[in-house]
This record gives C-alpha cells, sequence and structure tokens, in this order.
C-alpha cells in the first residue's frame, strides 16, 4: 500500500517505526527487509514536507544502515538529499 501512496499518514510511521526498531539489529544479521525501506525512501519529497517530524526519524534510520544493495542505497541518500532540513549527509557519503 505505501508504494500506491494509500494510507500514507497512518501507514509511513508504522513504516519508521518498524525500520527504526530493527536498524540496530541490522550490522549483525544483514538488512533483511529491502521491500519495506524501499518502499518508504521512494516516496514523493512531498509527503516527506508534510511529514518533517518522521522525516527526521527516517533520516536517523537510513544514516544508521550499513552494507546497502546499491539500489537501494542509491535510494536512500536521493531521499536524504530531499528530505527537509539543513542536512547534506548524503553528498557526505
Amino acid at each position: 500500500m505505501i508504494t500506491q501512496d494509500v494510507g500514507l499518514p497512518r501507514l509511513l510511521p508504522l513504516a519508521v517505526r518498524i525500520l527504526r526498531d530493527t536498524a540496530p539489529r541490522q550490522p549483525a544479521g544483514g538488512w533483511y527487509d529491502d521491500d519495506l525501506l524501499y518502499a518508504v525512501v521512494t516516496r514523493k519529497p512531498r509527503v516527506w514536507e508534510q511529514l518533517p517530524g518522521l522525516a527526521e526519524e527516517l533520516r536517523a534510520v537510513i544514516e544508521s544502515l550499513v552494507g546497502l544493495s546499491r539500489h537501494v542505497r542509491d535510494e536512500a541518500d536521493a531521499v536524504l538529499s530531499s528530505l527537509p532540513g539543513d542536512h547534506d549527509d548524503a553528498a557526505d557519503r
């Protein structure tokens, strides 16, 4: 549903919470839910402009992840550069 932009105000907070809760275990076992991460990071920038607090949570999650596939890392870096705020962390990688 997230990839179809259905119910985003309700689903994105749940998805970001799942990603946040599983991110600390990711380095030990590898990232196991690229589908959820991909669905979240490929939402249009206007979605994150409407949810700035959630965008900051997503930023923290993305910045904590290591060993992502190149495709998912490219999408994650793209969303980082489009998130509201004055961070430019994606350019530092």
